[in-house]
């Protein structure tokens, strides 16, 4: 039974054109739903960007709260407060965006302005079944020939992400528009392929989010181009970036897989793949142990079939294995993971996440450095300075502890070193490159 949907509120719009005299509205937030084109669109006008980007980012977590907890209903309530409010199903929702400058029709005066309707039970049902099926298959060698792994499945989470439209680009928002049969890619003077990430984008989350804009730009432009998977590479871009921690690095390799399934099928471009794979390595990389044993205790078989025999290793490796057995514990499981993935009982992606984390832990170099600064100062105590006491019992501590209280005892006493007038100046000089090596 099809259900009627009432717009959120007045000043909710979509196509209409702007009465003589109306401000306006710079930005608008766009809601998606699955299989409807046309989105709703809530216009934000009066306000300034960092406002926008403020109810965008709550509307947002309000969704991907909802539909995480399975919430039948979730309450939208306009930009404006004094408009009315709406009640939705969350997970009917595919998008929501933050789009610049909302298009405006001049033939919309002629067309009552409504909200589109979610599609009816019967309608969403079988644009589930339209959807590309799910990849279960073996992993071969070679990044470009990457298979999903058996049994993997990537849930079909709605994808949300800030993704800012420039209209004076000559750019539609992202999101599944059509793109007009008029509009030839043969006339296009945009350059093919992503755009090199921007300068200021220096951290991975960062860096996601830029490519997630350029994607979806991209796939909007020139569909052809980028290939059939491009809403698919999408989706699990946008489920990567709605994700933290753990969570959010397996989310990276899955992906990170699956764009290496779509290149080598011929269905995503390469030069892009090469692109999004790479920013994906960057999420995925784990800058302590703990992450990288968080990352596979998220989702084990996510990483490959051999994943789940790799999480004890990994745990006692972090919290049990004595910092004297470090380096050997690590090269053991840096091999593991080096014929897991020949073998191809764990994926590429994997393996590039994990391969410097544990090359760096088989380095016995950190706690050969340790030992011999632990030994200068055993000799003369007096070295360290005023906090000599407690420096000397954290060194011997730290010598013997596992990588995760080793690191975060290390990092404790790198804070009570840079402090004026605890350690002498050479002391100091000579336990800090000591000490930063072993948060790890």
């Amino acid at each position: 039974m099809s259900r009627v949907v009432r717009p959120i509120a007045s000043g909710t719009t979509r196509g209409r054109s702007v009465e003589p005299g109306a401000e306006v509205p710079k930005l608008a937030v766009e809601i998606f739903y699955y299989g409807v084109a046309t989105p709703i669109s809530i216009p934000i006008i009066g306000s300034d960007r960092a406002a926008a980007e403020s109810y965008f980012e709550r509307l947002k977590r309000d969704v991907i709260a909802a539909q995480q907890h399975s919430q039948r209903q979730l309450l939208i309530r306009p930009f404006d407060r004094t408009q009315e409010a709406q009640v939705v199903q969350p997970w009917e929702i595919q998008r929501v965006l933050l789009v610049d400058h909302p298009q405006t029709s001049e033939a919309a005066d002629e067309v009552p302005v409504t909200s589109p309707q979610p599609p009816a039970a019967d309608n969403r049902a079988a644009a589930v079944q339209d959807r590309p099926p799910r990849l279960h298959s073996p992993i071969p060698r070679g990044r470009t020939k990457r298979l999903a792994l058996a049994g993997l499945s990537v849930a079909l989470v709605v994808g949300l992400s800030a993704v800012l439209i420039d209209a004076a680009d000559g750019e539609g928002p992202a999101g599944p528009v059509a793109v007009s049969p008029t509009q030839s890619t043969e006339q296009s003077t945009e350059p093919s392929g992503l755009p090199p990430l921007p300068a200021t984008a220096k951290a991975p989350n960062e860096q996601l989010l830029a490519t997630i804009s350029a994607l979806s730009t991209l796939a909007t432009r020139d569909p052809d181009v980028v290939g059939p998977e491009a809403d698919q590479v999408l989706a699990r871009l946008q489920q990567v970036q709605m994700l933290e921690g753990g969570p959010r690095r397996s989310a990276a390799v899955v992906a990170n897989a699956s764009v290496g399934v779509a290149v080598a099928a011929g269905e995503f471009d390469a030069d892009v793949g090469q692109q999004v794979q790479e920013v994906l390595d960057n999420v995925a990389r784990p800058p302590r142990l703990i992450d990288l044993v968080q990352l596979v205790g998220a989702d084990p078989v996510a990483i490959g079939p051999g994943g789940p025999g790799l999480l004890d290793p990994l745990v006692a490796l972090d919290h049990q294995v004595p910092a004297d057995q470090t380096a050997a514990s690590a090269a053991t499981l840096l091999e593991t993971v080096t014929s897991g993935t020949e073998n191809g009982q764990l994926s590429e992606a994997f393996q590039t996440a994990a391969v410097a984390t544990l090359q760096d832990l088989a380095d016995p170099a950190a706690y050969l450095a340790l030992q011999d600064l632990l030994a200068d100062v055993e000799r003369d105590p007096s070295s360290i300075g005023p906090a000599g006491h407690h420096v000397l019992g954290s060194l011997r501590d730290i010598a013997q502890l596992p990588v995760f209280p080793q690191g975060n005892l290390a990092s404790e006493l790198l804070g009570l070193v840079l402090q004026e007038g605890q350690v002498t100046t050479v002391f100091r000089d000579a336990a800090i490159p000591v000490l930063v090596p072993l948060v790890r």
